[in-house]
């Protein structure tokens, strides 16, 4: 027994207009949603770029941030160690003042004493 209908010919041509139908809303949809994929894929790779070159710009700011920090290191440590060479310079210039004094109080007592 035949499944088909017995106006065959017009069932048959509704049901492939129908068909057609809906492949052509199928293919439709298909292309919608792979458009709207794309769209997705490139606001997101949009947004992954900027991403990356703010990531990129932050993390050249913090380069130039610790080089600037080690070179105000650098120049707080020659400055302190310029300012500790002339304490020890003025330290060396008192003692050998100091002793200069001393041994001209001792050369003034001992012309004293052969005064005497």
């Amino acid at each position: 027994m035949s499944t088909e209908c017995k106006h065959c010919s017009s069932c048959t041509s509704a049901l492939q207009q129908s068909a057609k139908r809906l492949n052509s809303q199928q293919r439709l949809e298909d292309r919608n949603t792979a458009r709207e994929q794309r769209e997705q894929d490139l606001n997101i790779s949009t947004t992954q770029r900027e991403q990356d070159k703010l990531i990129a710009r932050l993390q050249r700011e913090e380069v130039e941030i610790r080089r600037c920090s080690i070179f105000e290191y650098i120049c707080n440590m020659s400055r302190k160690q310029r300012e500790h060479e002339v304490g020890l310079e003025e330290k060396r210039h008192q003692e050998t003042f100091a002793q200069q004094k001393h041994e001209l109080e001792l050369d003034e007592k001992r012309h004293k004493d052969t005064l005497v």
